[in-house]
């Protein structure tokens, strides 16, 4: 069986080729038995199949001078193959914030995709069956979803932060058992090295696969990580087809903008809750590039927005953030704002470079309806503050706050509206109809035009 290994991987590869750049692959190899098995496997079946392959190694230096005989290792078996080979010293710092593993992981990945996009290849990594069986128990007992059951993927895509451009990541190796692998290599007559941090019980993964597998497989199942394995591959499809339709519901609902994406929760009521779920976590998705980060926590927070009241927001990982605005709900990044405070004379013209916009005033035409009116011969044009109120001669003064809700202008474009002040009395707001006291019964009328990236538009 051992010896059908490159045959396996070769078959795995081909399953939907048409999705990878020709026959190039960018073999990850840490020269462990898994990375060695496939890199030899590779090398195997590259004359017949017409293969290019390139040997890429991280060199994670956090382990000193194993690391080091880790990467000559590789470097050597990839000069013995008579493969180029490219290696990258990834700066990780054991004090720095975050875990750890999932930043090694991410510059790993980053240095991969970097690599295979200039080889015009996708990357293939060595994950076996019993990876993905020690993912399942990892990610059940940390109360992950069907999607984070589902396991590891057996193809994804992977951002190049530099350059923006995706690599696909294949696994060829998730239906091999690691026993499989070790019978290949001995065959084989190769070695590989062994890390032995893999050896450590206080790593959760490791405790997993060397003290709970082995007991459940004793017990109760021999083939317990073949059971495991095709569970995750059933949630697979289950996950699949609820982001099939998933992505059917947004097609129409959702709108991406300079600032973020925007989701109508038109029908949002009778999806079923699963789906619901789905839904608003391909929507972050959409918007971040990936589900980094998001959790249990933070899908039920953006639930708690959907069917709560307008103007409420939740902090989502990666520093997007969730806001329900009246019908809808919106993911994207909040940029600072400014406090802006101008004089201007009137008629007059003033720019506001950190709002992008540029304000004029002018005099109103004769029989043209005015914005506001004022005897004085200057105003001040400033961002809203707390407890802003409308000029009124009846009655209380409005709250702008309250007129901003009731027009449903969106809480993050709030702090950006442009208002004009004249004699201690809020006259005129981007974006509200003046019905309002329009500033004094004398005075001069005003007309107030917005240059915004669409050119200068009057108010409305």
């Amino acid at each position: 069986m051992s010896l059908m290994l490159p045959e396996k991987v070769m078959t795995a590869l081909e399953q939907g080729a048409g999705e990878t750049s020709g026959s190039a692959f960018v073999v990850a190899c840490s020269g462990g038995a898994d990375s060695t098995a496939l890199l030899l496997a590779l090398d195997e079946m590259s004359k017949e199949k017409d293969l290019r392959l390139v040997v890429a190694h991280a060199h994670h230096q956090l382990r000193g001078a194993e690391s080091d005989a880790d990467e000559e290792f590789v470097r050597e078996l990839a000069r013995r193959l008579r493969l180029p080979y490219e290696v990258r010293r990834l700066e990780l710092s054991p004090q720095s914030t975050g875990n750890l593993e999932a930043r090694a992981r991410r510059k790993r990945y980053d240095f991969l995709a970097e690599v295979a996009i200039r080889h015009g290849a996708c990357v293939v990594t060595a994950h076996t069956l019993d990876d993905q069986a020690e993912t399942f128990v990892l990610k059940l007992i940390r109360g992950a979803g069907a999607g984070g059951l589902s396991g590891i993927a057996r193809r994804r895509r992977h951002q190049d932060p530099t350059t923006g451009r995706w690599a696909e990541v294949r696994r060829p190796m998730l239906g091999v058992r690691r026993k499989e692998v070790l019978d290949y290599l001995t065959s084989r007559g190769q070695q590989f090295r062994i890390d032995r941090t893999n050896l450590s019980l206080d790593l959760d993964r490791n405790w997993v696969r060397n003290e709970l597998l082995p007991r459940l497989q004793e017990r109760l199942n021999p083939r317990t990580p073949e059971v495991l394995s095709r569970t995750a591959g059933i949630l697979q499809e289950v996950d699949d087809f609820l982001r099939r339709e998933a992505a059917k519901w947004l097609e129409d609902r959702c709108e991406q903008q300079a600032q973020g994406i925007v989701l109508t929760l038109t029908d949002w009521e009778p999806l079923p809750e699963a789906l619901r779920k789905t839904t608003l976590r391909l929507l972050f998705e959409r918007i971040a590039g990936s589900l980094a980060g998001l959790t249990f926590r933070h899908v039920a927070a953006l639930e708690e927005l959907v069917g709560g009241r307008s103007g409420r927001r939740a902090h989502l990982p990666g520093g997007w953030v969730g806001e329900r605005d009246f019908d809808s709900l919106w993911i994207g990044r909040l940029s600072p704002v400014p406090r802006v405070e101008q004089e201007l004379s009137l008629p007059g013209i003033v720019e506001l470079p950190s709002l992008g916009k540029r304000v004029a005033v002018r005099f109103a035409e004769p029989g043209e309806s005015a914005d506001f009116c004022t005897a004085s011969s200057h105003v001040l044009v400033r961002t809203r503050r707390p407890g802003d109120r409308l000029a009124s001669s009846a009655g209380a003064a409005p709250k702008l706050k309250r007129r901003l809700m009731e027009s449903k202008i969106p809480l993050r474009e709030r702090d950006r509206l442009v208002v004009i002040e004249a004699c201690g009395r809020l006259v005129w707001v981007e974006g509200l109809e003046t019905s309002f006291e329009c500033g004094e019964r004398s005075g001069h009328p005003y007309r107030v035009e917005i240059e915004t990236f669409g050119g200068m538009e009057p108010s409305i």
